[in-house]
């Protein structure tokens, strides 16, 4: 196709750059509509907004937000006129917000079963899709599933 190369590096810019459609399609000269057909046929959504969950990106989110809310707590503490509905309102946010960035920490881990059946999952693809590289992979696979167990076992 044509197109593909535009199409890889519309992929990397939407999903790892977080840019929209429209400043896609102008840096690549290809239409908005094209992008827009190649973020809904590749499920590019769903791939950037994983990429955005990610536990540390996660952890990395609440704990700016963290920031943010203990900011504005100490602003309403030295401010006069704030109500004290509004203290327990952002104390109420600040304890919430806590909790999340806790449970992120303690979910960050995934399950070894989870790690073995993605790797294998790939695997069993690279295997149908190009022996060559598979074999010359299968080494490096065996380690790394050794090290994955030792780290989430």
């Amino acid at each position: 196709m044509a197109k593909d190369k535009e199409k890889a590096l519309a992929r990397v810019y939407y999903i790892d750059n977080n840019l929209d459609s429209d400043v896609i399609a102008s840096k690549l000269n290809v239409s908005k509509k094209t992008v827009d057909r190649w973020i809904i046929s590749g499920n590019w959504k769903n791939l950037r907004l994983a990429k955005q969950v990610a536990p540390e990106k996660l952890q990395s989110f609440y704990e700016e937000l963290l920031q943010e809310l203990v900011k504005k707590r100490l602003e309403l503490e030295r401010t006069a006129d704030s109500s004290s509905k509004e203290k327990v309102a952002l104390s109420d946010e600040i304890s919430k917000v806590s909790k999340s960035l806790e449970a992120s920490r303690k979910s960050d881990k995934p399950s070894l079963t989870a790690v073995v059946h993605v790797i294998e999952s790939f695997m069993n693809a690279l295997l149908q899709h190009d022996r060559v590289t598979y074999f010359k992979i299968l080494d490096f696979h065996i380690n790394w599933l050794q090290q994955m167990a030792e780290k989430y076992g």
